[in-house]
């Protein structure tokens, strides 16, 4: 028996998380919560203006999303033609919500381009003129997903990008957390079509006009492996 169950630990597949962890100086240390779900696990220690932030992250694919999806047919059909053609060249029989986050990732992909000042943020504006930026991203996919009854919010928080000066720079930044049968759920990024270690959540109903931009006083990444 012990030696099946070592057999079937080498032949599981190995997932990769990746790991970061960070500091930063700044006076709204109250917005950044300990949080976790299926994909995400970011813990907080405050100390005064610094805050130290370790993040871990597993890649939205390894999360057990296959089970079918069915259309939500009022709701389609109280949507715009526009949405409709769309749905249904992402949409197909016997679907699961792995396949269909991959369809829409390839369309999005394919067919949007992001624009940071974007005026065009609705679903029907996104798809007429390609173009939009990260809340339009967001509020495309949600209103996709409302049509096979997947439920997801609006998630809030910062990107972390390199600077061509090797520095790292906080992004304001959207994103949505879908939610699964059994009420768990993931982070997954429409404008980046993914989710990586290199976010900072912060706690919903924050305005970031009203938070002073932090620096970023040291980040080191790291990878770890787990069955």
């Amino acid at each position: 028996m012990k030696l099946i169950l070592i057999i079937m630990l080498l032949l599981s597949p190995s997932k990769q998380v990746e790991l970061i962890n960070l500091s930063l100086v700044t006076e709204h240390n109250s917005i950044f919560p300990d949080f976790e779900n299926e994909n995400f696990i970011q813990n907080i220690q405050i100390n005064g203006k610094i805050v130290n932030i370790s993040i871990e992250n597993l890649s939205y694919f390894d999360i057990n999303h296959n089970y079918r999806l069915f259309r939500n047919k009022k709701k389609l059909t109280l949507s715009s033609k526009r949405i409709r053609s769309v749905f249904e060249e992402l949409f197909s029989k016997d679907i699961t919500l792995q396949y269909f986050l991959r369809n829409i990732s390839f369309y999005l992909k394919d067919n949007i381009e992001y624009w940071e000042n974007s005026p065009f943020l609705s679903p029907e504006e996104v798809i007429l003129y390609k173009r939009t930026n990260c809340i339009g991203y967001s509020v495309f996919v949600k209103k996709i997903l409302d049509l096979v009854d997947i439920r997801s919010e609006y998630a809030s928080g910062f990107y972390i990008k390199r600077t061509a000066e090797k520095e790292f720079e906080p992004i304001p930044h959207r994103w949505l957390e879908i939610f699964l049968p059994g009420n768990t759920s993931f982070f997954y990024d429409p404008q980046y079509q993914g989710f990586k270690a290199n976010y900072i959540f912060i706690k919903p109903g924050n305005n970031f006009r009203s938070i002073k931009k932090f620096k970023i006083n040291s980040l080191k990444r790291g990878k770890k492996l787990i069955n």
